[in-house]
């Protein structure tokens, strides 16, 4: 168990068996998105994953769902929806789903940077610290009436560049490293994930 009491997870591709689960998730997180639920089923399977528990592959945990962001009149990768289920938001479910389309996308365009988009909702503050806390930025205002059908309808457009790390472009004097780590303490710099909940058309997670 994580210690937010949420089961151990792994993420991988998203198979037909999850979509039942997915659908319910999808649903609960966005609702009245039948159309998005059907062109996943049809179209955006191969471009999906699941978090599942480690103990039971069955369960799914939350989900991403990415397409080509030219269907949506936008540049490189387009995050069509992300959701968590409530008890596993703050365990790292969210920050491995968006890990996981990066790492995959970084090698179909042979470690090129690409571009990532999406929306959320203005009102959900808690989405918008969770995707600015890991490299998003608002681009262009803020888009009025963009869901028509919610009680919170105006949007925000946000976006990052993911790219791969650098490789060392000259050699490392070892000596001298052991030197520092003897003379300064080490400090180890993990990456924790937000206990919030996000919504939007294509996303909510936490």
């Amino acid at each position: 168990m994580t210690e937010a009491g949420s089961p151990a997870f792994v993420v991988r591709r998203m198979r037909a068996r999850d979509l039942v689960q997915v659908e319910r998730l999808m649903h609960a997180a966005l609702p009245a998105q039948w159309t998005l639920i059907q062109r996943l089923r049809k179209e955006w399977l191969t471009t999906s994953y699941t978090a599942v528990e480690v103990a039971d592959d069955k369960n799914v945990l939350g989900f991403v769902t990415t397409a080509d962001g030219a269907e949506f009149d936008v540049e490189g990768v387009y995050v069509v929806a992300l959701a968590v289920k409530a008890f596993s938001r703050g365990t790292g479910v969210g920050t491995a789903l968006l890990a996981a389309f990066e790492c995959a996308n970084l090698k179909c365009v042979a470690n090129a940077a690409f571009r990532v988009s999406l929306h959320v909702q203005q009102a959900n503050h808690d989405a918008l610290a969770f995707y600015t806390s890991r490299g998003f930025v608002q681009e262009g205002p803020v888009l009025l009436n963009y869901y028509r059908r919610s009680v919170n309808p105006n949007a925000v457009f946000l976006c990052k560049t993911v790219a791969p790390k650098r490789a060392l472009t000259r050699p490392v004097d070892h000596s001298s490293e052991k030197r520092r780590r003897i003379s300064s303490p080490s400090v180890d710099a993990g990456l924790t994930e937000s206990s919030a909940s996000s919504a939007s058309p294509s996303s909510q997670d936490g």
